[in-house]
């Protein structure tokens, strides 16, 4: 199966023509970018163009030095690099029940802390996705849909108050959660530059909650981001290539609409609380690390190889 032809919606950072984005991560406070480094390690020939990271509002956090832990990072690699932070805005505290403050947000009470993280973002040199509230409609966030709309239009409105240009905002959905009336939590299209989706289960349970959520982006001339995914219960196994994998990248070649994806390169199975998800790091499996590669060896997959190209396709000056 052959990569249908992307859309071009002209988005902020959208790339221009025949490429999805490529990604991986995540950062975590004790390892850092290790996760990253690995994947790019095994994937030395297409080395992932996007790192994820995640970041909350709170007044305890020096956003300055978030912002030069990821600017060291990102430029410490071939000085033809331009690796694309991705970061997700919790608005919970680790998914503690209660913990949710986007009617804090919404009302104006954290401004401080993301007009300091804006300011922060402002110093990195290249375009940064940020996902706002991700996962909007998961049951374990407890977002309400009004005060999530309002939490997100906050933010924007910061944004553009700093002049905060290298940013770009992705509105991220969860189809395994509960609640799938997303549009209820749509804060419009005058604020969300990308729509996102979050893939934890195989494909083809996951798919199936994804098609009018897909063909909606369209009708709103979205480009669509897979903001996070992680072979979800079978991880880096041959099994997993056929159950999980697989299905994956044919749901990337079968909608145009995808163009970025970031696959999260985790041992789960370190963690009591997702220990069922299983060791996903593609470098644990040599088999399954040459099937990847050859997948991502498909000149659709724009990789982290020229820096000129890159600021090209993204518009970026």
């Amino acid at each position: 199966m052959s990569y249908q032809k992307r859309v071009n919606y002209h988005a902020k950072f959208e790339p221009d023509g025949n490429y999805i984005l490529h990604g991986t991560g995540q950062y975590d406070i004790y390892n850092q970018f290790d996760a990253y480094d690995r994947y790019r390690q095994a994937l030395s020939k297409t080395p992932p163009l996007m790192s994820i990271a995640f970041i909350g509002l709170y007044n305890d956090i020096r956003y300055d030095i978030f912002a030069k832990l990821i600017s060291t990072n990102v430029n410490s690699y071939a000085s033809n690099s331009f690796i694309l932070p991705q970061i997700g805005i919790e608005f919970c505290k680790g998914e503690l029940a209660g913990s949710n403050y986007e009617k804090e947000v919404a009302e104006g009470k954290r401004d401080r802390e993301i007009r300091l993280l804006m300011l922060a973002m402002k110093t990195i040199d290249r375009p940064i996705f940020m996902r706002p509230g991700y996962g909007f409609n998961g049951e374990w966030n407890g977002y309400d849909p009004v005060d999530y709309r309002l939490a997100f239009r906050r933010i924007k409105t910061i944004i553009d108050e700093v002049k905060c240009d290298n940013v770009s905002l992705v509105w991220s959905y969860n189809p395994a959660a509960i609640d799938k009336d997303y549009m209820k939590y749509y804060p419009g299209d005058d604020c969300v530059d990308w729509w996102g989706i979050d893939i934890f289960q195989t494909p083809e349970e996951s798919a199936p909650y994804t098609y009018t959520f897909l063909a909606d982006a369209e009708a709103h001339h979205k480009p669509v981001m897979l903001g996070e995914a992680t072979a979800f219960r079978y991880g880096a196994t041959l099994e997993g290539w056929q159950k999980w994998f697989v299905a994956f990248f044919n749901y990337i070649k079968d909608h145009p609409v995808i163009k970025a994806a970031c696959y999260i390169n985790w041992d789960w199975t370190k963690y009591a609380k997702w220990s069922g998800w299983g060791d996903c790091r593609i470098e644990s499996n040599q088999d399954l690390t040459k099937l990847y590669r050859n997948e991502i060896k498909d000149p659709v997959w724009l990789n982290d190889t020229d820096r000129e190209l890159i600021k090209k396709l993204l518009k970026y000056e």
